[in-house]
């Protein structure tokens, strides 16, 4: 797949990963009939711990 940036460089790739958050420019871009995102009632919580 080739990416293309609003700069007008470009990238090529055998995968496009859209991590770019709540209000994706990359979900709007591949979804644009689906609407804003809903929220599903899930919640995470994440911890870390020194190593001893």
């Amino acid at each position: 797949m080739t990416a293309r940036f609003a700069g007008g460089s470009h990238a090529r790739a055998d995968v496009l990963v859209g991590a770019d958050g709540i209000h994706s420019a990359t979900r709007s871009a591949l979804f644009p009939d689906e609407g804003p995102p809903r929220w599903s009632g899930a919640r995470e919580k994440m911890t870390t711990t020194s190593a001893m």
